[in-house]
């Protein structure tokens, strides 16, 4: 092991030893791997193009390829927050309707994140109307494990936008979500 690894080192380095791949400088167990969506047009002019993620570690140490939803940005900076309290992080695609749209793409996006102290922030833009509502309460009356934001699609008959919201209880909160999950959700 490597356990000299300089600290200047921000960019974690990926390695596979056998079937698991180790990403050193991080820590000893990856906790949380978020996938954000598309980097910006700015990231790929800077080399960083593909799918935006966000890793947090065992120890503390977070780890940002591309970059978050502007609006969170925006919210961050704001409210002075550190990318390494963030425990847990959903990211939804730009909401259908939407008029929030930025030159890189951010636009006003959906987002919940809970940090390491238990605070949890969330954003779900007015476009989506009743369904805004909706999972406004969910998020202010359960105690939230994971959440889901899908987007619209074919197999979704809706054209709003669809989520899931699975509870620290195991209850499980659901919008506009395809047929088949639909069906595995309810023949549980």
């Amino acid at each position: 092991e490597d356990d000299d690894l300089s600290d200047s080192i921000r960019k974690p380095t990926l390695r596979v030893d056998g079937a698991a791949t180790m990403i050193h400088g991080g820590g000893e167990y990856l906790r949380f791997c978020g996938m954000i969506g598309q980097t910006s047009s700015n990231d790929v002019q800077q080399n960083k193009g593909g799918t935006s993620y966000f890793l947090k570690f065992d120890e503390g140490k977070s780890y940002l390829h591309g970059s978050l939803p502007s609006n969170l940005m925006n919210r961050l900076s704001r409210e002075e927050k550190e990318l390494n309290s963030i425990r847990y992080l959903s990211t939804g695609s730009m909401l259908h309707g939407s008029s929030s749209i930025e030159s890189d793409g951010g636009g006003e996006r959906c987002y919940y994140l809970e940090f390491d102290s238990g605070e949890c922030w969330w954003n779900v833009p007015s476009s989506q109307g009743e369904h805004d509502r909706d999972l406004q309460q969910i998020f202010s009356e359960v105690d939230v494990h994971r959440v889901a934001f899908g987007s619209s699609s074919s197999e979704i008959i809706d054209a709003s936008a669809s989520w899931i919201v699975i509870a620290k209880d195991g209850s499980v909160f659901y919008r506009n979500i395809p047929q088949g999950l639909h069906d595995t959700l309810t023949a549980r």
